[in-house]
């Protein structure tokens, strides 16, 4: 079987677009992320879209 690790970048705090991709793998049973930075910045979601980085992926 083949193991399937999702790989997320880039996101600076666009939560809409986190949450959507997140979902994405989780669904298709992805369990293992490489997370690799630039995921808040200076806009309005910065607190919601850490928050789901913990939630959803560190574990």
């Amino acid at each position: 079987m083949t193991k399937q690790i999702g790989v997320i970048s880039d996101i600076h705090s666009n939560y809409t677009a986190f949450k959507t991709a997140a979902e994405y793998m989780i669904n298709r049973g992805i369990t293992e992320f490489f997370l690799l930075g630039d995921f808040v910045s200076d806009t309005t979601d910065t607190v919601e879209t850490n928050v789901l980085k913990h939630a959803s992926l560190v574990r």
